[in-house]
């Protein structure tokens, strides 16, 4: 079986196009979603346990995951791995879950491989982080 082919923001954040972008010449008129994940779905919302787990889980995988990766376009497959991950989390160890939830959660670059295809992006102007004017005061 052939390898899926990497997004082309992850590949942004690497660097890849940057590197070799004849290679990737052929992306130039991709789609380019821009609009945020938005909210969660209604489902998610209810007042039951497996749903506020539901909940949860979605907010974790947002904030855990890489900025600039996650659009509107991929709102169906975060809410799928919150719901697989909820039935992970409320005892159904089958495989067949955890290897979706390993594709849903590698396919956002949330894996150990996944992780190492992205790149943080640059800080925007003026953003500091307070811990490194503190580590600056002790050098």
């Amino acid at each position: 079986m052939t390898r899926p082919r990497k997004a082309t923001a992850l590949l942004e954040m690497s660097g890849s196009i940057k590197k070799d972008p004849k290679r990737y010449a052929n992306r130039a008129d991709e789609p380019r979603p821009t609009s945020p994940i938005g909210d969660p779905p209604a489902e998610f919302l209810k007042e039951t346990k497996e749903a506020q787990t539901k909940l949860r889980i979605w907010h974790e995988i947002i904030a855990d995951a890489p900025d600039g990766v996650l659009t509107g376009c991929d709102r169906m497959m975060l809410a799928n791995a919150c719901r697989i991950q909820g039935a992970i989390e409320g005892g159904d160890y089958s495989a067949a879950l955890l290897g979706q939830m390993r594709t849903y959660l590698g396919d956002m670059g949330m894996t150990p491989a996944g992780r190492s295809k992205v790149a943080a992006p640059k800080k925007q102007n003026g953003a500091t982080n307070p811990w490194e004017e503190f580590a600056q005061l002790r050098t």
